[in-house]
């Protein structure tokens, strides 16, 4: 097992341009940090449905090596890089059934359904309280940002200038910044330049607020860049710090949390004004499409997979227009 996930499996993924960088780094992570030093040793040919199951059972009520727990979602996570991996022995002709398939269904890890009660959003009231707290913050616009429009954070801490139509009213996403944990460094983490999670740029309109509040920025931005003189970083980036770096992906969560914490709101992470928005506008009777090619959906059934609980009175609204036909 040892020698098929390090020696040619993960090294595979890192030849195929089809496979997110982050993609890949999370499975290195978890072929590192717990399927090597639990089935390492295993023949590959010999691992059975039983062995994973008991592999998981270990990960939920001791964990790694770190002797802490994982939650069901983390080993839901390396189930399904064990199923990748053995999947593609089986394309590579090692094996002729993939293990991770016999699992017992009881025993077999399950990632949590999107959306439904569980689903954390603010109400528009909450979101005013939060965005007038964050007036003054260096990172204000992008908030402001990612709120009115539902951008995902590494879309916000990737976007340049160049992809900014400010007399259009919109923007284009075409470029991410995202965070993984530095496999070569051992700690911490590094940050991943690439394309969006669609696979393909997006148009996002924006409104006349959310233009006037990117203008007010673009404007501060220069002035920092004439004072710092000609040292500015030349990548183009809407959100910086005073002297042109780009801050971090995880800095715009950290200034987040830090000043929800002191707002009159419920607790969301900063992923949660994405769900804030959709939500806001589905309530509002924006259609599902509409919300889906916003924040960049391949298609509108993964939108209601999160959302369709909160879609105001559906059935009633159906059964009346019916109705209203048939009244003809």
């Amino acid at each position: 097992m040892a020698d098929y996930l390090t020696r040619e499996w993960l090294p595979s993924l890192a030849a195929n341009d089809r496979t997110r960088e982050t993609t890949r780094v999370s499975y290195a992570l978890h072929v590192r940090a717990y399927i090597v030093p639990a089935l390492g040793k295993m023949r590959l040919d010999q691992v059975t449905g039983g062995d994973l199951a008991a592999f998981y059972g270990r990960l939920r009520t001791e964990g790694g090596q770190g002797g802490r727990a994982l939650s069901a979602s983390t080993v839901a996570r390396v189930h399904a890089t064990v199923s990748r991996a053995f999947r593609d022995a089986v394309e590579a002709g090692h094996l002729a059934v993939n293990p991770a398939r016999t699992v017992p269904t009881l025993q077999r890890p399950r990632q949590a359904k999107p959306g439904g009660s569980a689903l954390r959003y603010w109400t528009a009231d909450e979101l005013r309280a939060f965005l007038e707290r964050a007036k003054g913050e260096r990172l204000y616009p992008a908030l402001h940002l990612a709120a009115f429009t539902g951008m995902r954070r590494g879309e916000v801490a990737g976007l340049r200038w160049q992809d900014v139509d400010l007399d259009g009213a919109f923007l284009t996403v075409r470029e991410t910044r995202t965070s993984a944990t530095d496999l070569g460094a051992g700690s911490g983490t590094r940050v991943i330049v690439g394309e969006p999670k669609s696979g393909h740029g997006r148009r996002v309109d924006l409104d006349p607020g959310t233009v006037a509040v990117l203008r007010a920025w673009r404007k501060r931005q220069a002035e920092d860049r004439l004072a710092l003189g000609g040292a500015w970083p030349a990548h183009g980036l809407v959100f910086t710090m005073e002297d042109g770096q780009a801050p971090h992906p995880d800095t715009f969560s950290k200034v987040f949390d830090r000043l929800a914490r002191t707002a009159p709101v419920s607790r969301i992470t900063l992923h949660g004004l994405r769900h804030t928005h959709a939500t806001l506008l589905l309530k509002a009777g924006e259609p599902v499409n509409v919300v889906a090619a916003r924040l960049g959906h391949q298609d509108a059934t993964v939108t209601l997979k999160y959302y369709a609980h909160v879609i105001p009175g559906q059935g009633v609204s159906t059964a009346q227009r019916f109705a209203g036909v048939m009244a003809l």
